[in-house]
């Protein structure tokens, strides 16, 4: 009896013993899990901050490669970034790098949580260790550069947990025509549903989102006029009234998405003020000595591919050939060489020389100082879309392409138009909407249009349709890949 006494009592201490660790175990590990409960939270909101910040000052990030070397500016470290790489090339990871410690070294920090953005492996003076890739640079054929340049945004709590998030500045510096936007706007611009953008966008004003607008890239500059007094806003505007600064959209300033307005895509608010002096330009057309004036088009392709161009005039019309730069007339007879925009003072009606076949097999511009409309679909004869899902560039990628230039209001009563647009007016796209292979810059409003970005447009490749000029400011193209 007194051996199974003992027994039981050693049996029941254990389980006591057992039942103390194990309590002890679950105190433990509901400790472990509100501490890394918390962790997260602390490093969500350091990440959703930072990157509202990098969002906010993106233009500052890019502009900062124009400066010269300086001290970082933030009030204790005095930095010495060299301009140049030791190949003699241009430090743009140490340049931004500058403006980023400016931004973030003195930066309020959130409570239990150390934030580090690198473009570079020094930051705020010192050596941070980060692994860092090289920035990309690619050369355009206007002489410009395209710069990507990659960071990294390093977060740790004081416990210990950390995140990483990687992203990249993208930019082009130099010379860029306004077609290098897929859509560009030369004011204010109220954008909605009706227009979806596959490529950037810009608005040199004030921008308010109605509805669901979707495009790749979102520049917004707020300038109300251009020039060395712009002060670029960092604010939006949406159909109920409401201005956000930056800092303020939800869920974030690179994706702002309230009841009466959302952005599809990506936002670099407070841009360069980046103005066509194209706008003012088009008071006079082309003068083309020896050919008629006109007030329809019709476009057309002759059987060896030559682009048959009809200057028409009521029902009177005269024809000519385009072979590369040089016009001939309807026979082949050689009559100028050079001419690739033809002009007129008239209203003007552009259309399809067969309905329902490319018409563009040439590079050429249509320009008018008064409206124009575009009657039926106005296709090219070999697109670098012809891929319905997809574009793409080949290596010897086709020249023809279509600009058309107006004082007044561009009026496309088509389905399908390719083209480059440049008006001072509005583009206006039939109800519906109007898919358009090419570019739009309109100084005042464009409505129902679904626009695909030419690829022989975009950065790197920048092809010019004839008769655009370039933008006036340095930096272009301003997109923060923002790492989420």
């Amino acid at each position: 009896m007194l051996i199974w006494v003992l027994v039981l009592g050693v049996v029941l201490a254990a389980i006591m013993a057992f039942s103390l660790t194990s309590g002890k175990t679950r105190a433990f590990s509901g400790k472990l899990a509100i501490t890394d409960s918390n962790d997260q939270r602390l490093l969500g909101d350091a990440n959703s901050s930072t990157q509202r910040v990098l969002t906010v000052h993106a233009n500052e990030l890019a502009n900062a490669v124009l400066q010269p070397a300086s001290p970082a500016g933030n009030g204790n470290y005095q930095g010495n970034y060299n301009n140049t790489t030791p190949q003699g090339g241009v430090d743009y990871a140490g340049l931004i790098q500058q403006q980023a410690d400016a931004i973030f070294c003195n930066r309020h920090a959130q409570a239990g949580v150390k934030t580090i953005v690198a473009f570079s492996p020094t930051v705020c003076g010192v050596r941070a260790g980060a692994d860092m890739a090289p920035v990309q640079t690619t050369g355009t054929p206007t002489g410009g550069t395209v710069v990507d340049a990659p960071y990294v945004v390093s977060q740790t709590t004081d416990d210990g947990a950390s995140k990483v998030i990687q992203g990249s500045l993208k930019f082009v510096l130099g010379a860029v025509p306004v077609s290098a936007y897929a859509l560009y706007q030369g004011g204010d611009a109220t954008l909605g549903a009706d227009v979806s953008v596959t490529g950037p966008a810009y608005v040199l004003g004030n921008a308010t989102l109605r509805g669901l607008f979707t495009a790749s890239t979102l520049d917004v500059s707020g300038c109300a006029a251009p020039g060395a007094g712009c002060q670029p806003s960092a604010a939006v505007h949406f159909g109920d009234g409401q201005v956000v600064q930056a800092m303020g959209l939800v869920p974030t300033p690179a994706h702002p998405c309230i009841d009466s307005g959302c952005l599809g895509g990506t936002l670099a608010p407070g841009v360069t003020g980046d103005t066509s002096p194209q706008f003012q330009a088009l008071t006079n057309p082309l003068a083309n000595i020896g050919l008629p004036d006109f007030d329809r088009v019709k476009l057309g392709i002759a059987d060896n591919g030559d682009q048959r161009i009809a200057l028409c005039t009521g029902d009177s019309c005269a024809q000519f050939l385009l072979r590369g730069d040089q016009l001939l007339s309807e026979t082949g007879t050689p009559l100028l060489y050079g001419v690739r925009v033809f002009g007129t003072t008239r209203d003007v009606v552009v259309e399809p020389e067969v309905p329902g076949s490319p018409s563009v097999s040439g590079s050429l511009g249509i320009q008018t100082t008064g409206t124009m409309t575009v009657n039926g679909d106005v296709r090219l004869s070999n697109s670098p879309c012809a891929n319905t899902t997809a574009c793409s560039i080949s290596p010897n990628p086709p020249s023809n392409l279509l600009s058309l230039l107006a004082g007044g209001t561009v009026t496309v009563n088509s389905g399908a138009l390719d083209a480059a647009i440049l008006t001072n007016g509005a583009v206006l796209g039939q109800q519906g909407g109007t898919l358009l292979l090419g570019s739009a810059a309109a100084a005042q409003s464009v409505s129902n249009l679904k626009i695909t970005h030419d690829p022989r447009l975009a950065m790197p490749y920048g092809q010019i349709p004839a008769g655009f000029q370039f933008l006036s400011a340095p930096i272009h193209l301003i997109a923060l890949k923002d790492g989420q």
